[in-house]
Formats: C-alpha cells, structure tokens, sequence
C-alpha cells in the first residue's frame, strides 16, 4: 500500500505568495476577523485602523471580548485548516479566515490574547521571515527595530489590553502591503483612506446585518482616538428604501 501514495509537501515562501496572493478587499478581510471575534463568544467587537502620518505607519487592529486563546491551545488555533465551526454559514468556516484575511492585508500578523484569570499569549506570522527562511514558524514576540523595541502599533494595542480590561484578544496587521488596492493614483493617502473607510462601514453593516438587529452584539470602529462609530445594520434588499431606482 505505501507504493500507491506519495507525500503532498508545500514549499513555505511559495505558499506564503498564495496566501498574500488572495484577492481580499480590506472590508471582507476585517469582516472575516470580525466574524472570528463574534464565533468566540465576544459581544462587543472595536476596529481601528490608525492612518499615522503615512503609509507605512497605517495599522489595523481587531480588539473582542470573546473567551481569548491560552496558550496551550494557541499552536492548534493557528494551524492552517484548523476550525471548531460546524455552521457552514459562518465566514472562515475551513479555519483559514483569519490567517488568509490577515495575510491578504499585511505582512505583519500579531495576535494577542488571554483567557479569564491568565496572563496574555502570542503568536506573530511573519510573511518576511517565512519568505527568507523559506520555514513555516510562528513568532512569539511583537514587531521590534532593531534595537529590540515593540513597535508603536503594538505598544499602543498592549495599552489599550491593560486599561480597558475587558479585551479578552486583540489582532494586529502591521506593514500593510495591500494599501494600492484602495490609495487612488490621484487622491492622497489619507483621502484613500477616509473613503475605504466609510466603505468598509457599510460592507460590516450588511455582512451582519442578522446580528446586529437580532443580538447585543455591538461593532465599532475608528481610528484609536477618542471619536468611534457604530456599526448599524443595513439590510441587503433594502426594505425601507422608498426610491426604486
């Protein structure tokens, strides 16, 4: 029998090309981690995507208050292929949502999280150091210069985790190399941005519509300063719209 199989393998840096390769819009890519976020038991779910000053400073991060990831469960967790859902409706269902979502956006994936009563765990997929090495590892430290410092993403997202304590998992995209997708060759950065942002208002709003009008889960997002704005539920055959055209 062992002469009629053959062992499948997968080159790590060619693989890594097809998951950053996957054609994600921003939207459907925070969608798929919000979606993570909600089938963990969070109710109340924050994005931010912070502009900084350019755009190699833009980061985005997912912030739920879901059950959290400990650290003996973090390796499975972030196998590709590994998934709890049995609800074919749900998005990720195949346990790749997050980590393809992710990767189709950034090159840098961090997530952090804790379970009740335990200290914080994580788990960093680096596009560049499986592109070099040509090694499928995970990190288990933020991005850091090279002085050995966290970078000003995760600093700002490990404040946040200790000063509002009812985050239980945080996911942040750092260095994201999909930003042509939404930057106009004519329009500057931050243009780009505020538009990509209030489309990606409106794709939360109809991609959860059921959920937000049916459930206590509530959606936010902004930019990590003080101003956020609900998600609200729009739905796709829009009922209440009185124009035909």
């Amino acid at each position: 029998m062992s002469d009629s199989t053959a062992d499948w393998n997968s080159e790590p840096a060619g693989m890594m090309k097809v998951y950053q390769g996957q054609n994600y819009d921003l939207g459907q890519s925070i969608s798929d981690l919000v979606d993570n976020g909600i089938d963990e038991g969070a109710d109340t779910i924050e994005i931010i995507i912070n502009p900084g000053e350019k755009e190699e400073d833009l980061f985005i991060a997912i912030f739920d208050n879901g059950s959290g990831i400990s650290e003996d469960q973090f390796d499975d967790i972030m196998k590709l292929g590994h998934s709890t859902k049995t609800d074919a409706s749900k998005l990720g269902v195949f346990g790749v949502g997050l980590k393809l979502s992710s990767l189709a956006q950034a090159n840098e994936v961090t997530i952090q999280s804790r379970t009740k009563g335990s200290a914080a765990s994580l788990r960093r997929i680096s596009a560049p150091y499986v592109l070099k090495r040509n090694e499928n590892k995970l990190m288990k430290y933020p991005v850091v210069d090279s002085e050995g410092n966290s970078s000003a993403a995760y600093e700002f997202c490990q404040q946040k985790m200790l000063d509002e304590e009812k985050w239980a998992t945080f996911v942040l995209l750092e260095d994201i190399h999909a930003v042509d997708q939404f930057v106009a060759v004519n329009e500057n950065y931050k243009t780009s941005l505020s538009k990509e942002l209030e489309r990606i208002i409106i794709h939360l709003g109809l991609t959860f519509h059921r959920i937000l009008a049916k459930s206590d889960v509530k959606i936010e997002i902004g930019t990590g300063g003080r101003g956020k704005k609900a998600i609200v539920p729009l739905h796709p055959g829009m009922p209440n719209e009185t124009d035909l055209d």
